[in-house]
Order: C-alpha cells, then sequence, then structure tokens
C-alpha cells in the first residue's frame, strides 16, 4: 500500500477499509515524526559538538571583553555556564561578568576622545618641527617650505624666516596638548620662544626634548587610566602609530622587540644589545 492508496481507504464507507486506511497513515505520521526527531537530535548533537570545540575561543572573548558571558553561554550549548566560567577564569583570574559593560565604556570613550586627538596633532606637529631643525641646521629651504606649505602658511624670505613660521604654528598646538584649557597667552608664548631660529640647533633639539617628555607624560597617563578601566585588557593605544613612531625617533627609543631581534642576531644578551643601543643615544621604550 501507499500514501494515496491509504488515503483512499480511509475515506471508505466500509469500515473495515477505513479502520486499515488509518492505522495505515496513523503508522505513516509515526514514521515520518520518529524520523524527523532522529534527525533534530542529530542536528542538535552536530551544534553541541562545534559548540564544545569552540569553548576555548569563546572562553578567550569573554575573558578579553570581546563578548558577554551570557552570549557565550548560549553559544556554549547545554552544560557551558560552568565550564565557560572555568576556562574565562584561567585566563583572566579577576575577570567578572559584569565587567563587561564598564570596558565597553571606557573602550567607546577612548574611541571618541578630543583630548587623545589633540594629543596626536601635537606629536604630528612636533615631527614638523624635529624635521625643520634639522633641515634649518642644514640649510635645506626645499624642505623648510615644504613644511610650512604643508601647514598652509607663507614661506618666509629667509630660511630662518620659514621655521619661525613653523614655530609659531607649532607652539600653539603643543601648549593644548598638556596645558588645560590650551593655555594663556603667555604659556602660548613662552613655547614659541623655545623655538626661536635664532638659537643654537642643538638648543633647539634639547628644547624639542623637553617638550616631548611633557607630551609622552601625558599620553602615558591617558594610557595608564585606560589600562585601569579595561581591567588590562584594552588594546587601543592613545597614540596611534604615526604619531608613536615619531614621538619614539623624537625621544630615542627603541621597543624591546627590536632590540631583542638585535640581540639574537648579533648573539649577545638583551643587556649587551641595550648598552650597545644606549651608545648611540638610544633608550628602552615603555610598553
Amino acid at each position: 500500500m501507499n500514501h494515496n492508496a491509504a488515503i483512499t481507504l480511509a475515506q471508505s464507507a466500509n469500515p473495515e477499509e477505513k479502520k486499515r486506511g488509518e492505522a495505515w497513515l496513523a503508522a505513516e505520521t509515526e514514521a515520518d515524526v520518529k524520523k524527523a526527531t532522529q534527525h533534530q537530535e542529530a542536528v542538535e548533537g552536530v551544534k553541541l559538538k562545534f559548540a564544545q570545540q569552540d569553548m576555548p575561543s569563546l572562553a578567550q572573548a569573554v575573558a578579553d571583553y570581546d563578548m558577554p558571558f551570557a552570549q557565550a553561554v548560549s553559544r556554549g550549548g547545554p552544560g557551558a555556564r560552568e565550564k565557560l566560567e572555568s576556562l574565562v577564569k584561567k585566563i583572566n583570574p579577576s575577570w567578572q561578568a559584569w565587567q563587561y559593560d564598564l570596558f565597553k565604556t571606557v573602550e567607546a570613550k577612548m574611541s571618541s576622545d578630543p583630548k587623545r586627538v589633540t594629543v596626536n596633532n601635537a606629536v604630528l606637529h612636533m615631527g614638523d618641527l624635529y624635521k625643520a631643525i634639522n633641515a634649518l641646521e642644514s640649510g635645506n629651504v626645499q624642505i623648510l617650505n615644504r613644511i610650512a606649505q604643508g601647514m598652509g602658511k607663507q614661506v618666509g624670505a629667509t630660511p630662518a624666516a620659514t621655521f619661525k613660521t613653523i614655530a609659531g604654528a607649532v607652539g600653539p598646538e603643543l601648549t593644548k596638548a598638556y596645558v588645560p584649557e590650551g593655555g594663556t597667552e603667555k604659556d602660548r608664548a613662552e613655547n614659541t620662544a623655545l623655538f626661536d631660529p635664532s638659537l643654537p640647533p642643538q638648543q633647539l633639539r634639547e628644547n624639542l626634548l623637553g617638550r616631548a617628555r611633557l607630551l609622552i607624560s601625558v599620553a602615558n597617563n591617558m594610557q595608564a587610566n585606560y589600562k585601569e578601566g579595561t581591567y588590562g585588557r584594552g588594546k587601543q593605544h592613545v597614540l596611534f602609530e604615526r604619531p608613536r613612531n615619531l614621538m619614539n625617533e623624537i625621544l630615542h627609543l627603541k621597543p624591546r622587540a627590536e632590540i631583542q631581534a638585535y640581540a639574537q642576531k648579533r648573539g649577545m644578551t638583551f643587556d649587551q644589545a641595550l648598552e650597545s643601543y644606549r651608545s648611540h643615544g638610544w633608550e628602552l621604550m615603555e610598553e
């Protein structure tokens, strides 16, 4: 008997035929339900298998505050809560589920912090001034003119005049970055006076270095507050890549990884490599 024949019998006026047709259809339905149930169980089994395999990556995401704990639990399958919490605690012993919202608040604040923009702009301008000092010393008029024009400033009649224009544009930007409310007119004038073109180039560099140290202290304080607010798991930097590289060049800082690579290449210990870098005026960068 097939499905259509069973339907015909179930609609028959003959009680016996009707009974046989209904029984066949009932058996067919039961078989379909069983088959569907087995399929669903297989699907759920596959889901659970993948969820269990994915448990370490879920735990890492939770430990790094990239995913809320409840969401990870829902993806982890039955009994995931205890296992997941145990894995998270191994990765990040100080983790608490309620910290996720605070972490995200600090992350968002860092991304949109106007002070961060001010500090990065100041470093970029400081980089321009750093290049301008070298150009003034070597008499490279083309570089001085390019820097001034890049700032939207008029080129001076002499290299010294152009440098003064550049310094006059950079000084206020530096002041805004480390003096509350951008500083007073006196603060800005003092900053500009530090970069008078009549000063010897080495003095100009020393003055720039002093201002760079002030600026990096501001950035380091912001970074420390961010790290504390993100429980040591935040991945943002106050300084973007280009400003960070400029600041390292001005301050003569090198990252640990570079010094380690140098040590391995030369068959030195790290301390020996660091001493070699220091002999050339470089220092270890704080990370």
